[in-house]
Formats: C-alpha cells, structure tokens, sequence
C-alpha cells in the first residue's frame, strides 16, 4: 500500500525492544534488541495520477487547510501540529507548489518497510486517526497502455509517439502512463512540455471566448 503525507510526516508504529544488560561493574545498560517500528514519510517520484488522487481526497476531508499547503504566520511557517489547534490556514500559501511537498510511504518498499513488519504497518496505518487528515492512501494503479500499439518498453521514437498523441488528444494520458509505468526520462520530458503548452493554449482560447 502506498501513502501519501502532505508534509515531512513519521508514524511511530512500535517502540524498539530493549534488551538490559549488566557489566562485570554492575552498570546496567540497554541494547536495541528488535528494532522501532515506524512509517517515515519521504520524498519519492509519484505519477500524476497519484498526485492528483491525493489531492482529491485530501481538499474536502479533515483539517483545516488544503493538501500539500504549509500552514503559517506572515513572520514565518509553525508547527503542523500548533496550525491545526489554532485554527490556521493556508491562505498565505495559495501559491505554494503542491507538488513539491507531498511525502510517501510504501510498504511495498523494503527500504521503507520491513517486509515482515508490513501486515502490521498496513493495519495501523488504515486504522490511525491521522488517515484522510495527514496522510491518505493512494491505491497501485494498474495501468494500461495509452493505444494498444503503445511501445511500453525500450527506445521510442519520441517525435512520433507526441504527433500521434497530439493527434488523438492523449497527451496528458501518455503523461501519467509514463510517469507510473515506464518512466522514460526523454518521453517524460517532451510530454511535460507538451502538457504545458496545450494546456496555456486551452487557457488562452477560453480567455478569446469569454471576451467575444
């Protein structure tokens, strides 16, 4: 299951077991027998789709300013956790990049879960408090192929692969497939261009519209 946090975020699952024990000189001292266990929330490449359904979730659900934002005084950013008992908002922070300060967890990833603490981890996790407030879960998506001709693996002819995008309006869709599935660095980089630029066009052409 994958988890994402609106900000720098840990969960203090299980504490570490400590083993006593006594030197020759009588001082008693402890030894981490069996480690904490923890969901430490960490910057990591989420697709767009993961994003976006993060921020579905999280705009209308619990707490008391928006998801990604970063709560604070005109003097400087407090504390999340002083934020959320007085009452502040992100009104100072609509500007805020979003997309830079979302968090995830994963305990799919050994690196970030041992795979025997996992089970545990997924209950406490579904069951904490904090769910649909700090942090939401974000399904695996099980994505397919944009066409079905999509070339999934190895090198594309990227020039190609944009105009037939373009042509059938599925730029944004080869965006997300890549971003989770394949993550070529030179698709992801034409197509995020080309997201941005149909995306000013669509914009422009709605401001035309609405001055006619």
């Amino acid at each position: 299951m994958k988890f994402i946090a609106k900000c720098d975020y840990t969960l203090g699952i299980k504490k570490p077991v400590m083993k006593p024990e006594v030197s020759q000189n009588g001082v008693t001292s402890y030894r981490v027998e069996v480690p904490a266990v923890r969901a430490v929330f960490e910057q990591r490449t989420l697709s767009h789709a993961e994003i976006e359904s993060a921020r579905a979730q999280i705009l209308n659900n619990g707490g008391p300013y928006a998801f990604g934002s970063i709560p604070g005084r005109d003097e400087g950013n407090i504390n999340v956790q002083d934020a959320m008992q007085e009452g502040y908002t992100s009104t100072a922070h609509q500007g805020y990049d979003v997309y830079q300060n979302l968090k995830t967890f994963d305990t799919a990833d050994p690196r970030q879960c041992r795979p025997e603490d996992r089970e545990e981890v997924e209950q406490f996790m579904l069951n904490h408090y904090d769910l649909g407030n700090m942090f939401v879960r974000v399904d695996d998506y099980a994505l397919t192929p944009p066409w079905p001709t999509y070339p999934v693996d190895g090198p594309v002819n990227v020039e190609a692969l944009l105009n037939f995008a373009k042509a059938g309006g599925l730029v944004d869709v080869v965006l997300t497939f890549e971003a989770a599935a394949s993550q070529r660095e030179e698709v992801l980089d034409a197509f995020e261009v080309a997201s941005k630029e149909l995306a000013a066009q669509r914009e422009e052409e709605a401001g035309l519209t609405a001055r006619v």
